[in-house]
């Protein structure tokens, strides 16, 4: 009798239902006697036989696929044991020896790392030294022909990374829809659990998807800081200063979010929404109260918040608990194309702006800690603005400046834009010139700004500096310059004439022009303390 047929027609075999010695030597003997290979293939690479095998049993089901000229599918049945059972070193041993002849180093090298916490540090330093297979001719063909399963698997494991991060309510997810004649837009439920069929029809553009948020138990494991540009300045092109306005302003916002989020123990992804703006969003290994949550990232807003004109910072999920239609606020998932704008949303720390560089930039992407986040943010002053990692080391050595960049926000934002290595407009420079000039080590400081421009000319910036005369700009000068539309500064001391250098304790007015001539020993050292910098800069 051969139960092979039988079989075949299942889908579903339950564990206790399935003689797995019985199958296991039946497909030994049709693979060493070459019987119906095709057909043996195939029941090989049924993953309802397999699934429900003992470890033991799947070990040597991988080594019956070897067998049989399946090598996709003993890789397959060997990386479940490996996530499965993972103290399980033959499974790692067995799954090694296949990459090392049929995959690249790179990919071999990976599956190394990934054992080497479970085979231990004398195994791991035999495989690194093990050499690997020659490839002849022939095992270039075997290469190009497993070539394919490893791109698979590769995005199948791409895919499980983006749902993993990207879990909102686990059985609802929406479809967005856009009427361009209408100039409207909206979002339909799709009352269902979101898959990678579903993922890969949004990646590929056919249709655009977002997700709730919050879970059905109130429960979170995604949030976004949700950065969308003020009504007025969207659907029409502003003037070249506003967009100057703008752009320095995003630049400021994204390097802003980041510091306080590194500092408070959190690791955001910034993202291009393909439409008005930016999403921050913010990891969870484990599901977190909404509340807490937006709590900690309210605190990391309000300290932005004064230094923005031009974008609107908003938190989500808003709610503490599913409300209304019960689902909770909805976000667009990444990397998709707007229905409206026709635009696809990317990541903005990657280079690579094709959708397979994207999903594989999520690897790299670390899950924030929320009680770190709430230590963080309750214990310092709301109002205390986070230094930035690159400015620690020279802060503490100029208190002013980091007064400045704390105290006035159209300053910080030039100065975010010089660390970001960008350039300036000339108002820009001239504003950086005739506040930060006028300081007693004015000229050193400057040099250290600029050096990170990308047309940084330390003749020059002496050159301009020496040009410096009268008295600093004026806060209302600077907020006409930059197109700044927030609130002027409020100073202890009231003054006639206000400008940003009143914020700096016991300043006094200067009563001669800086000149970038050394007038003493103290200016000649300073001078070259300033070249040295500029040589360790360039040779870095």
């Amino acid at each position: 009798m051969n139960p092979t047929p039988d079989i075949k027609k299942r889908t579903v075999v339950p564990a206790g239902n399935l003689d797995a010695g019985l199958l296991l030597a039946r497909l030994e003997t049709r693979i060493l006697k070459g019987e119906q290979p095709d057909q043996t293939r195939a029941l090989l690479r049924k993953e309802a036989l397999w699934s429900c095998l003992s470890p033991e049993e799947r070990l040597r089901w991988a080594e019956l696929a070897q067998m049989a000229e399946e090598p996709a599918t003993a890789c397959l049945v060997l990386d479940s044991l490996n996530r499965e059972q993972p103290s399980m070193v033959e499974a790692w041993q067995r799954h090694l020896e296949v990459l090392a002849i049929l995959s690249p180093d790179k990919a071999f090298a990976a599956l190394l790392a990934r054992a080497r916490p479970h085979i231990g540090e004398a195994l791991h330093a035999r495989w690194i030294k093990a050499p690997r297979a020659i490839a002849f001719p022939e095992d270039q063909d075997l290469q190009a022909a497993a070539d394919p399963f490893d791109r698979y698997h590769h995005r199948m494991a791409a895919l499980r990374r983006f749902m993993d991060l990207f879990a909102g309510r686990e059985d609802c997810f929406a479809r967005q829809w856009a009427d361009r004649k209408e100039n409207r837009q909206g979002y339909v439920p799709e009352r269902r659990a979101f898959g990678p069929a579903d993922l890969d029809e949004h990646l590929n553009g056919r249709k655009t998807y977002g997700i709730y948020l919050m879970r059905a138990d109130g429960r979170i494991r995604t949030a976004v800081i949700d950065a969308d540009l003020k009504k007025e300045l969207r659907g029409r092109l502003p003037d070249a200063r506003r967009r100057e306005s703008v752009r320095r302003e995003a630049v400021h916002m994204i390097s802003r979010i980041k510091e306080i989020s590194h500092a408070a123990g959190a690791a955001p992804l910034v993202e291009f929404s393909g439409s008005k703006g930016y999403h921050f969003w913010y990891f969870f290994k484990e599901p977190e109260a909404s509340g807490l949550v937006r709590s900690a990232l309210a605190s990391m807003v309000r300290q932005l918040e004064p230094d923005l004109t031009a974008f609107n910072l908003e938190v989500f999920p808003k709610q503490d608990h599913p409300g209304g239609k019960g689902f909770g606020n909805l976000v667009k998932l990444p990397l998709g194309l707007h229905r409206a704008t026709g635009k696809r949303s990317f990541f903005m720390d990657c280079a690579d702006r094709s959708v397979d560089a994207q999903l594989n930039f999520l690897s790299t992407v670390k899950y924030s800690e929320l009680r770190k986040m709430t230590d963080y943010l309750t214990a310092k002053d709301p109002a205390q603005v986070v230094m930035h990692p690159r400015w620690k080391a020279w802060a503490e050595a100029y208190p002013d400046l980091y007064r400045l960049q704390c105290a006035c926000g159209p300053l910080a934002q030039v100065m975010s834009l010089c660390l970001d290595g960008g350039t300036l407009s000339l108002r820009e420079e001239k504003i950086l010139y005739q506040t930060i000039g006028f300081l007693p080590d004015g000229r050193r400081l400057l040099h250290y700004l600029m050096a990170g421009l990308s047309e940084y000319n330390p003749h020059m910036v002496d050159y301009r500096f020496s040009r410096l005369r009268g008295t600093p700009l004026g806060c209302r000068r600077i907020h006409d310059l930059l197109g700044f539309a927030g609130s002027f500064c409020r100073f202890a001391c009231p003054a006639a004439y206000p400008h940003p250098l009143l914020h700096i304790d016991g300043w006094k007015e200067p009563s001669v022009p800086p000149s970038e001539k050394a007038v003493d020993l103290t200016s000649a050292l300073e001078n070259l303390h300033t070249a040295i910098l500029q040589v360790q800069r360039f040779m870095k």
